[in-house]
């Protein structure tokens, strides 16, 4: 066995890099390409009946909705986040640390 530390991960070859971006983009377009797809047919299909305002006031709406959600999780979780960092307890480590599992002789 090694004795690699787990942090530092070994660095993935040129082909491996391009693999993972390519399935990511892939992964990216499977899932956005059916909402645009919707979304240009609605935009094509409001504007053939004459009431494309209605579909971008829909839009928009959502969007507004989707922003102010956004910014009150955002401004709360945020907050709550930092409070919690900031008081979180000091570790210091002793200066031989040893845990239950590597202690030697009787419990």
């Amino acid at each position: 066995m090694g004795t690699r530390s787990p942090d530092k991960l070994p660095p993935l070859s040129r082909r491996a890099r391009v693999l993972l971006l390519a399935a990511a983009g892939l992964i990216a377009v499977l899932l956005v390409r059916p909402h645009l797809v919707d979304a240009y047919v609605n935009w094509l299909w409001f504007g053939e009946v004459g009431v494309r305002s209605v579909w971008v006031t829909v839009v928009l709406t959502q969007v507004a909705i989707f922003v102010a959600v956004a910014l009150v999780v955002g401004g709360t979780v945020f907050p709550a986040l930092m409070l919690a960092y900031r008081s979180r307890p000091v570790f210091v480590p002793a200066a031989r640390p040893t845990t239950r599992s590597r202690r030697t002789g009787p419990r």
